[in-house]
């Protein structure tokens, strides 16, 4: 009975400290395991931030670049598709009814062809990137633009959109007579913010505009949902009216 004795207390000796080094081993491997998993998830997040910000870089820190070629970055265009330019006649601002004829780049459906800034570090607009089309996949690349409104730096009405948690999420904060400016690669077109309205999303009013009307219509837009200032769906829409100051061309 003694030996049997002594042997179930070895065996209970050894499972305990077999228990006790697994205890150890999950005790410092688990906050291992833990922080290989974070910073996993760091450098995933680093990564693809970098990426986003990498073309905004070469242009913040090169006055000269371009914008990135378009074709690069869009489904709904061929490569090797040829840019489209073409001579515009537009109205000089402040002037009366005088007109000038400049070179625009037209856009294709999908392409990014401006930045946007506002002059107001709270609406937190700073050289997003402007689509010229507004379908949902342009939607959460940026800012988008109806292709029935003007062309960017041509006569008429230009109406952008965002969603309200992502690019134009703090465009609430924005002010009358904020500076508003757009960034293509045949210009450089300035505006002013002279109003904002709430509207119901059945009122579509300033989405058109008369392309007879005398004087030329020449404003721009910017809308989103609007939900009283919290993020999310709404039946109200926020619109900023933003008259044009000038109009700079590079041709």
């Amino acid at each position: 009975m003694v030996r049997k004795e002594v042997k179930a207390s070895s065996s209970d000796a050894n499972k305990l400290k077999k228990n006790k080094r697994t205890s150890v081993a999950v005790m410092v491997l688990t906050p291992l395991l833990v922080l290989a998993l974070c910073l996993s998830i760091m450098t995933l997040v680093s990564y693809k931030k970098f990426i986003e910000l990498q073309g905004y870089a070469a242009i913040a820190f090169n006055e000269n670049a371009h914008l990135k070629n378009p074709s690069e970055d869009n489904k709904y265009r061929n490569a090797d598709a040829l840019p489209m330019k073409g001579l515009t006649k537009v109205t000089v601002p402040d002037s009366d009814k005088k007109t000038e004829q400049h070179e625009i780049i037209y856009p294709y459906y999908g392409d990014k062809y401006a930045e946007l800034t506002v002059k107001n570090d709270k609406a937190g607009i700073d050289k997003e990137p402007v689509y010229w089309g507004d379908s949902d996949d342009l939607l959460a690349k940026g800012v988008v633009q109806s292709n029935y409104s003007a062309y960017i730096g041509a006569t008429g009405r230009v109406v952008l959109a965002a969603h309200n948690h992502t690019y134009f999420r703090y465009l609430p904060n924005i002010l009358v007579g904020d500076q508003v400016i757009l960034k293509t690669d045949y210009g450089k077109f300035t505006y002013e913010v002279t109003e904002t309205k709430v509207l119901p999303d059945t009122d579509t009013s300033l989405l058109y505009y008369d392309v007879t009307a005398d004087p030329p219509v020449d404003d721009l837009i910017l809308y989103t949902c609007w939900n009283n200032g919290y993020m999310g769906l709404s039946d109200q829409r926020l619109y900023v009216i933003c008259k044009v100051v000038s109009k700079e061309y590079k041709n």
